[in-house]
Formats: C-alpha cells, sequence, structure tokens
C-alpha cells in the first residue's frame, strides 16, 4: 500500500494514524493502519489482515493529537523480544 498525504494536527480529519520511527521493512501488523472509527476520545484503526484495535487519544502541550501502540513484529517474537511502542500521528490521505 501506498499513502500519499500530509500529517494533520487532530484525528477529526485524519484517514490513517501513522506510527513514528517505524522500520518500513519489519512485518508489523498495523504498519499503516487506517482509521475505521472515531469516538469522543479515541479511534479505531485496522491492520493489514483486517484485525482492528481501538486506541485512545492523547493530547501533547501543543495541542498535537497522538495514540499509543504496542506491537511485535515476527523478529521480535522470533527472538524472544519486548514489543516496541509506537506513538501514532493524524495523517489525512489523499485520493490519487
Amino acid at each position: 500500500m501506498t499513502v500519499r498525504g500530509t500529517y494533520v494536527r487532530t484525528f477529526d480529519d485524519a484517514t490513517f494514524a501513522l506510527p513514528d520511527g517505524m522500520h518500513m521493512n519489519a512485518d508489523y501488523p498495523f504498519m499503516l493502519p487506517k482509521i475505521v472509527a472515531r469516538s469522543s476520545g479515541s479511534i479505531t484503526i485496522e491492520g493489514r489482515d483486517g484485525e482492528r484495535e481501538t486506541l485512545k487519544i492523547h493530547q501533547d502541550a501543543r495541542g498535537q493529537e497522538f495514540c499509543e501502540l504496542v506491537q511485535s513484529s515476527t523478529f521480535e517474537r522470533l527472538y524472544d523480544q519486548p514489543p516496541t511502542k509506537f506513538k501514532l500521528m493524524p495523517f489525512k490521505g489523499e485520493e490519487w
């Protein structure tokens, strides 16, 4: 999947919740998660195999919204490593 667009301040206009600092050669279940539902204070994202996760929305001191997600890749599971925590940022995708 290719995603094109811009980061936005809140999840109100976002279509994706993109992880900050994720290695793109990894195989995390939520690599480019699409937002499938929004409610007051949370979003629901969908992963590559259709799995869904509901996450609480946080806000930093500047008003930038973000969510946090802990997940494991095959590498982490294979080598008995702890899961990695990612900060997910609101991103508005464009049709192209």
